[in-house]
């Protein structure tokens, strides 16, 4: 059958110019005719389909697919497009937009039309219009993948971000916000979004909001709560901007970033600077803004008196080391506790360093009554502190300064602690008050320790020894270092001018340091030249010392480096020495001990767990306090004492040195008692170390008093 006996003509109907291939369908012949295009967009020449079959360029796919849009448009005249995959030359397959027409032929006595029942003729010609959608989908896909990319970047993104229109109605709400607050957006946009606002801030936004919506590129910064689905509330930085105008956006923009790690961080930074993070107390800073608040306020009101008390535990740090930090600050805790009741009565509590607290107080009447305040005050510090079921007791020291004009905070409270210190200076447990005694003694003691710095720096110090008599063989047994300064303007200072500033301040380490390093030498020459009849040389050792790492350690190498015997060297240590410087040193003695130094309990009798140490630091020498030595032959109850130390002494294999005789009565009652050795300025004189051979070769029958002492030094 040929199309013009159908009365139809392609070139009238203009399909030989469409850029489209255009593919004229005939149900029983298949192909009859294809237009020019055809080869530009299936690759097949119109020659080469003439007479193909549907199926022969359609992919099997999609061959049902065309089939129901030719019976579609032969009953309709239309159908399509549809995106179908088709034969491209003989090599593969394309996609392709694809359309069916029906031909309608006139002059023909052939009815080509259907109706929509379903019942119509399939025989009638189609026109198949094939478009090359490869470019379409390829740039669809990639619309698509944007699109998928965007809604994935918006659902994860860390901003909340919303689109207000002109009537203040939210038109977009980013899908961020269900990993970020919890909700679904079609939840959220089934409401009012600022529903979700915290009440205390709704107002505020509400009023920016509606400014932000009459002002053109008007913006806004800030922070708002806004209630998660758990609900909480999040802190959320807002940063909106008003685009109405832009037509791409018609409406203000909105986004919201969760802020609420940064201000949590921010207020614990705040509570660590303004509380102590262990007591929950004022922080100093905190304490130094309430004391200038109290200063402002007393300015104010004439009447009022404002002080300042700094209260600190006596010898917390060696209970600290021996318990441990732990319940170290459990202690701590507790001792807080026992001065909350200051804080609800208005006075400001705080802890300013590790184990000292200070208090403002501000009065209204006699400020004598504040001394009364800081006494009940230490009475509570004093109070036996129970950790573990165990009770542990701890003395207080406190300082008081009274505020006068034109003082600052930070002043008040430096004196108060400088009153403290002064207080622990003078025995500890009490309290002391600043005034211009104090200052003057803070200011002295500021100005020796700074002389001291020099001092070890230019080799001001020396030392000078103190010889021991043994009381049996008369031989010198013994001999101590004592160090003494010969400041430029003061003259020769004995150790208690200086030492006590120096055991305040790490001055005290390396001043030790500097003793037992010389003290070291003197020994290696005396080993030197008299061998066995060598005397013991003994050094003091402070609390300090023994706290410092690997202090053992670099005594026993000097003294190996300078060739001297360990066991004609030692150390001696006070009660009160072992009590300040807890487990560390008894490490550092054990080693001292076990690499054969001696060791010597000096001061004995006045602490209160002396039995307990000659046990634990396998003591080799007890020294009896010259207190005890003074009332010998005068008082019956340090004959008594020194009785008691020698014989427990003599059951232990101890020897006992007796120090400060000065009489030939208390020399003879101490040989009595039996005490192995004594010395004391009335037999020698501490002498310079080199006149030392000269004393070591002296007996105790030759320095006894009445007869002539060796003196070769002030002591």
């Amino acid at each position: 059958m040929s199309l013009h006996r159908l009365g139809f003509d392609p070139r009238e109907q203009v399909l030989e110019h469409s850029a489209d291939a255009a593919i004229i369908l005939h149900p029983e012949r298949g192909v009859v005719w294809a237009s020019p295009a055809a080869e530009n967009v299936i690759g097949l020449t119109p020659s080469e389909l003439v007479g193909s079959l549907a199926s022969d360029f359609v992919h099997p796919d999609h061959v049902t697919v065309a089939i129901h849009h030719r019976h579609i448009a032969l009953r309709r005249g239309r159908s399509g497009p549809e995106e179908i995959q088709g034969r491209h030359g003989r090599r593969g397959y394309r996609w392709y937009s694809a359309e069916w027409w029906r031909v309608d032929v006139t002059g023909s006595g052939d009815d080509q039309r259907g109706d929509d029942t379903g019942d119509s003729a399939d025989d009638g010609l189609v026109i198949l219009h094939l478009r090359d959608a490869e470019e379409v989908r390829s740039v669809r896909a990639a619309i698509l993948r944007s699109e998928a990319r965007l809604l994935r970047l918006q659902r994860t993104s860390a901003d909340i971000t919303l689109i207000i229109d002109s009537s203040g109605t939210t038109t977009y709400l980013s899908p961020s916000v269900e990993h970020i607050l919890g909700w679904e957006p079609k939840h959220v946009l089934s409401g009012d979004p600022f529903e979700l606002l915290h009440p205390d801030d709704r107002q505020r936004i509400e009023e920016i909001k509606e400014n932000m919506l009459h002002l053109d590129r008007t913006s806004y910064i800030g922070e708002v709560r806004v209630l998660h689905l758990d609900g909480r509330y999040r802190w959320m930085e807002i940063n909106a901007v008003n685009l109405l105008t832009d037509p791409m956006v018609e409406g203000a923009v909105v986004h919201l970033h969760d802020v609420t790690d940064r201000r949590l961080a921010e207020e614990q930074l705040a509570t660590a600077t303004l509380h102590d993070p262990l007591t929950g107390l004022a922080s100093f800073a905190l304490m130094r803004d309430r004391v200038e608040l109290a200063l402002t306020r007393r300015d104010a009101a004439a009447s009022s008196t404002v002080l300042v008390a700094v209260a600190d535990l006596d010898s917390f740090a060696s209970l600290n080391d021996a318990l441990g930090h732990h319940d170290g600050d459990r202690l701590l805790v507790q001792a807080a506790d026992r001065l909350r009741y200051l804080e609800e009565q208005g006075q400001t509590v705080a802890r300013i360093a590790g184990d000292e607290f200070a208090i403002c107080l501000e009065f209204g009447g006699d400020p004598h009554e504040a001394l009364d305040r800081v006494e009940q005050i230490r009475s509570l510090l004093c109070a036996p502190y129970v950790i573990d079921g165990r009770e542990h007791r701890l003395t207080c020291s406190a300082g008081l300064a009274v505020a006068g004009r034109g003082v600052t905070a930070e002043a008040l409270i430096r004196d108060a602690g400088a009153a403290m210190h002064h207080a622990k200076g003078r025995g500890r447990n009490r309290t002391e008050i600043f005034d211009n005694a104090v200052r003057a003694a803070v200011v002295e003691e500021l100005d020796l320790q700074a002389d001291l710095d020099r001092a070890l720096e230019h080799d001001e110090l020396f030392l000078e020894f103190q010889p021991a008599f043994d009381t049996t063989t008369g031989r010198v047994s013994g001999v101590e270092a004592l160090v003494r300064w010969r400041h430029p303007e003061r003259g020769v200072l004995p150790p208690v001018a200086f030492i006590p500033a120096a055991e305040r301040t790490h001055r005290i380490v390396h001043l030790g340091s500097w003793v037992a390093r010389n003290a070291a030498r003197t020994a290696a020459d005396l080993q030197r030249s008299l061998h066995e009849d060598a005397p013991t040389v003994w050094i003091n050792v402070a609390a300090a010392q023994l706290t410092v790492p690997g202090f053992a350690a670099e005594l026993t190498a000097e003294l190996t480096r300078l060739g001297v015997d360990p066991r004609r060297f030692g150390l001696e240590v006070t009660e009160s020495t072992l009590i300040d410087s807890g487990g560390t040193a008894e490490r550092e003695l054990r080693e001292l001990r076990e690499a054969g130094c001696l060791l010597a309990l000096d001061d004995f009798g006045t602490g209160y767990s002396s039995l307990t140490y000659l046990q634990r630091f396998e003591i080799d020498v007890i020294k009896i306090d010259r207190s005890f030595v003074d009332g010998l032959g005068r008082d019956r109850r340090s004959d008594s004492i020194v009785a008691a130390v020698t014989g427990m002494a003599g059951a232990l294999s101890l020897r006992v040195v007796a120090e400060g005789v000065e009489t030939d009565q208390q020399l003879r009652r101490l040989e009595e008692l039996g005490c192995s050795d004594v010395s004391g300025f009335g037999l020698v004189r501490p002498v310079g170390r080199e006149d030392l051979p000269g004393v070591v070769g002296r007996t105790l029958d030759d320095v006894r008093p009445g007869r002539d002492p060796l003196t070769t030094a002030a002591p």
